[in-house]
């Protein structure tokens, strides 16, 4: 007997293809999207001509949605915005439309801000908003700088507080000596390697979030890139270190391609897992070991050899 045709097929460009998904197939396509897999689509098959009838899911660099449908030629092509609520409710809202689009069910097209799509929009990658060169970066809501002296009380501020060094104890400094040491250290690899560690702001702010760089050092013997990020507590839960780190990783990517891009992580720092992710990275299970705070878990892109 032949199997019937899919009516329904979601994707991730390049990567996994789901027939007729379920609910919470389509969930988990969401949730696992990050700023290096931005795009999932769900497409009807028993509609005619197939390229037409679609809801499309972009994830923007502050981990809200552009979602976007289609159900004919241009005149039935519109587009919404959707905010991040949170890991709470991560895609569920996105999810929820989705589904009851597939399933034909009523209530969607009243669940979100739906206006038309212009014909000639052009949507940004992260890699088109980062410069080539240049010490400043800029993503959607940050603007990261190389620190300069003036970031020394911030530097200690951060570094001294208990909860920003929970899993990385070593990391912490307790006077201001010691965070002058520390900035004199970033500072000397900006000379010497013309890149570092960068000052996290929010765009049109001075207040100063945290910081979120590369160094280069050694892991197993092989020369890396070490990712690092950390925050002050108070600008935790807002995915700010994700597009910092997503930034810097861009940045890596195309200016220091010959070193693979590694991100050490304690095993109970699950938001720092989050991160790595949505930056970009893939777990490297056979590179895990034991670190200066413990075991850690390798998190790793432009991994090859």
């Amino acid at each position: 007997m032949t199997e019937p045709k899919p009516l329904i097929r979601a994707n991730e460009p390049g990567g996994r293809s789901i027939d007729d998904p379920s609910d919470d197939a389509v969930h988990d396509l969401l949730a696992d999207m990050n700023l290096s897999h931005r795009v999932v689509i769900v497409r009807r098959l028993d509609r005619e001509p197939v390229d037409e009838h679609y809801m499309q899911v972009y994830l923007n660099d502050d981990f809200s949605y552009h979602v976007e449908y289609r159900e004919g030629g241009e005149d039935r092509h519109f587009q919404a915005e959707v905010p991040w609520q949170g890991d709470v409710i991560g895609p569920r809202p996105v999810a929820a439309v989705i589904s009851d689009w597939m399933h034909e069910r009523e209530g969607w097209r009243e669940a979100l801000p739906w206006v038309p799509w212009p014909s000639d929009r052009n949507r940004p990658t992260v890699s088109d908003q980062v410069p080539a060169v240049g010490t400043e970066l800029r993503t959607t809501r940050l603007v990261l700088q190389r620190p300069t002296a003036a970031d020394i009380d911030a530097i200690l501020a951060i570094h001294s507080d208990p909860a920003a060094c929970l899993h990385n104890p070593s990391d912490a400094i307790g006077c201001r000596g010691e965070a002058e040491e520390l900035y004199g250290r970033w500072d000397a690899q900006w000379e010497s390697c013309g890149y570092g560690y960068w000052a996290v702001r929010r765009v049109g702010s001075g207040t100063l979030l945290g910081f979120c760089g590369i160094k280069p050092m050694e892991l197993n013997g092989r020369e890396i890139l070490n990712l690092f990020y950390r925050l002050a507590p108070s600008a935790w839960g807002q995915g700010f270190a994700a597009e910092a780190a997503t930034a810097v990783a861009a940045w890596a990517t195309r200016n220091v391609p010959e070193l693979p891009l590694i991100a050490r992580v304690r095993p109970a720092n699950t938001a720092s897992r989050r991160v790595a992710l949505r930056a970009g990275l893939a777990r490297a299970e056979h590179l895990d070991g034991p670190g200066i705070d413990g075991h850690d878990l390798i998190f790793a892109a432009n991994l090859s050899g």
